[in-house]
């Protein structure tokens, strides 16, 4: 809803964070932004103020390198442990994905608040070494 001059200043409300105030709106700078050597996290804050919805992401996660029988495809597994760049309340929802084109990485276990294991498929017959991106999105107090 926008509100014309005029009703503005009727209610007193002559800029534009006493609008948003006094609508509840969430603006750009109640986004908590953070990163570390884990990734980049975002922190959105609920009505209440007692904690919201937080998104964690982190790219090139190693997670070693495939070795495969010769002549079989989708062989072997690797993992890569990873350590969320924010603290999470509870037990984050994490989807994770291979950086290499030919290999993907099939989801995430051991999910805890702080951390979780990420698993690559091998997608070819030769060993090569697999990087993990992942997102965990969940709530922080």
């Amino acid at each position: 809803m926008i509100l014309s001059s005029l009703w503005r200043r009727i209610l007193g409300m002559s800029d534009k964070a006493s609008i948003a105030s006094a609508l509840g709106v969430l603006t750009r700078s109640d986004v908590v932004y953070g990163s570390n050597a884990n990734g980049q996290y975002w922190r959105i804050p609920d009505s209440n103020g007692s904690g919201g919805l937080q998104v964690c992401i982190g790219t090139g996660v190693p997670a070693g390198a495939t070795s495969t029988a010769s002549g079989v495809i989708f062989q072997s597994n690797v993992d890569a442990a990873v350590t969320f760049p924010a603290t999470f309340d509870g037990t984050p929802m994490v989807q994770g994905v291979s950086e290499n084109g030919n290999r993907w990485a099939s989801g995430a276990f051991n999910v805890t608040s702080s951390g979780c294991n990420l698993r690559a498929l091998a997608g070819t017959s030769s060993a090569t070494a697999v990087n993990i991106s992942f997102i965990a999105i969940g709530r922080y107090t």
